[in-house]
C-alpha cells in the first residue's frame, strides 16, 4: 500500500504535535512493509529518502498565511502525477495543510487528522489572561491592545482559519481526530456527520520516553538531587498555561518548574529553570525523568502528546480538564485532572503528591501502564486498519 502524507516540517520525531505525530505513523508503516510518500515544505525544495519514507520537500512562500494556501494546490498538482488508478493508496493529510488538496482531490481515498480546530481554540480559551501580555503597557494601550487581540484580531483569524477547515472536512472520506473533544468542535461549529469522525488518541514513542534512576537523570543535568522539581513542556504559552504553572511553583514551596520551550520576558520567575527547546529527545527524557512532576494546566488543549511521555517516564501528571488527555485517564489514579485555572488549586495537588507517597507511587505506576496502552505501534496500527478499510484490504 501506498500512503501519501501531506504534512508542513520534514518528519522527525523531535517535532512535537502534528509532525510528530506524522514521523511515528510514516516509520510504523515502513517498517511492516508499505510505501510513504511525505510531502513537506521548504524555502529550497528537495527530494530524499529516509527513515520515514521518500520527503518531497515543495518551495516554501515567504507569507505563511498565502504558503498555507498554495502549498495544498501544489501537492494536489503533484500528486496527480503520481496517483494511479490501480494501486491500493492514500492521501493522509494533517492539520490546516490540506485545504488545497481537498478542493482539488481524485478519487483516491482522502483521510483527514484534526488536531484541534481554530473555532474550539478561540471560544475555549481563557482571554482575561492576555492581560498579562501586556503588564508593561500603560493602561490606555493595554486596554486597546487586549480589546483589538480580543474583539478584531483572533475573531477574524480564527474565521479565516475556519472556513478552509470547514471545507476539508466536506471534502474528506474520512475524519481523524485525537480525541473526542475534537470530534465534537467539528460536529458542532462546522455541522460534520459524526459518523464520518473516528477518534484515534495521539501515541507516545516507548522506545525513547522510560524510566531511568531520578538521581542518575538530575546528575546528567546538573540539578539539585534533593530539591522538588516540576516540569513544562510546551512553545505556546497562554494557550497551555505557563503562567498558570508559574505562578503554581511559587506556591508548592522550595521547588523550582524546569521549563522545556520558550520564555515569555514577562513570566520570568526564581522558580523557574528556563531550559528551552530540546531536540534531542534522549535529553528530554533525563528531564522528564528528574521532574517529580508535570504541571500542564492547559486552556485548550485537543490532546496533549507530552503528557503521556511524561507518564511513559513514571512522572506523575497535574493536568487541567480542557486536555483531550483526560479523557484516556483516570483522577486521581492515572493522574490529577483540576478543573479550571486557579494556581492555588495546581500547588495544592502538587503539595498533595510530594506529602502522600503511597498515592505518588500508584499514579506513577498507573500513568506507565496508561502510556504503555498508547504506544505508537498500537495507535499507528489502528491508521493502517483504516486505510485498509478504504482500499478493501490494502
Amino acid at each position: 500500500m501506498k500512503v501519501y502524507m501531506i504534512g508542513s516540517a520534514k518528519p522527525d520525531f523531535a517535532n512535537g504535535g502534528v509532525e510528530g505525530s506524522i514521523a511515528n505513523i510514516s516509520w510504523f508503516l515502513m517498517k511492516s512493509g508499505h510505501e510513504v510518500i511525505n510531502f513537506c515544505y521548504n524555502y529550497i525544495p528537495y527530494t530524499e529518502e529516509n527513515e520515514f519514507g521518500k520527503v518531497i520537500a515543495l518551495k516554501k512562500i515567504l507569507n505563511p498565511t498565502i504558503n498555507k494556501f498554495v502549498y495544498g494546490f501544489r501537492v494536489a498538482k503533484y500528486l496527480k502525477g503520481l496517483l494511479k488508478r490501480s494501486e491500493a493508496a492514500v492521501v493522509h493529510g494533517h492539520a490546516d495543510n490540506c485545504f488545497g488538496y481537498a478542493l482539488r482531490k481524485t478519487k483516491t481515498p482522502f483521510v483527514w487528522t484534526v488536531q484541534g480546530t481554530s473555532f474550539g481554540s478561540y471560544f475555549k480559551s481563557n482571554y482575561r489572561e492576555l492581560e498579562k501580555t501586556y503588564a508593561n503597557k500603560n493602561v490606555f494601550v493595554k486596554a486597546l491592545l487586549y480589546f483589538t487581540e480580543r474583539y478584531v484580531r483572533k475573531p477574524l483569524l480564527s474565521v479565516a482559519r475556519a472556513l478552509p477547515e470547514y471545507m476539508t472536512a466536506r471534502k474528506a472520506d474520512l475524519i481523524v481526530t485525537c480525541s473526542k473533544s475534537v470530534k465534537e468542535e467539528l460536529a458542532g461549529y462546522y455541522g460534520i456527520n459524526r459518523e464520518k469522525i473516528k477518534v484515534i488518541y495521539n501515541g507516545v514513542n516507548l522506545n525513547i520516553f522510560k524510566p531511568v534512576n531520578k538521581k542518575e537523570a538530575r546528575k546528567r543535568l546538573g540539578l539539585n538531587e534533593n530539591k522538588t522539581y516540576g516540569i513544562f513542556v510546551g512553545i505556546q504559552s497562554i494557550r497551555k498555561g505557563l503562567d498558570i504553572a508559574v505562578d503554581a511553583i511559587r506556591k508548592v514551596g522550595n521547588a523550582e518548574l524546569l521549563l522545556v520551550g520558550p520564555m515569555p520576558a514577562y513570566m520570568k520567575s526564581d522558580n523557574v529553570r528556563h531550559i528551552g527547546g530540546i531536540h534531542n529527545q534522549r535529553i528530554l527524557n533525563d528531564v522528564y525523568n528528574a521532574a517529580d512532576f508535570m504541571l500542564f494546566p492547559s486552556r485548550y488543549e485537543p490532546f496533549g502528546i507530552v503528557m503521556l511521555e511524561a507518564m511513559a517516564t513514571g512522572t506523575p501528571v497535574i493536568m487541567s480538564d480542557r486536555c483531550g488527555a483526560a479523557e484516556v485517564v483516570r483522577d486521581g489514579k492515572d493522574a490529577i485532572i483540576v478543573k479550571g485555572f486557579a494556581p492555588e488549586a495546581y500547588a495544592r495537588e502538587a503539595r498533595r503528591l510530594m506529602a502522600d507517597r503511597k498515592l505518588y507511587e500508584k499514579i506513577a505506576k498507573n500513568g506507565i501502564k496508561i502510556a504503555s496502552q498508547y504506544s505508537w505501534e498500537i495507535q499507528a496500527g489502528k491508521y493502517l486498519s483504516l486505510y485498509k478499510m478504504l482500499t478493501n484490504g490494502g
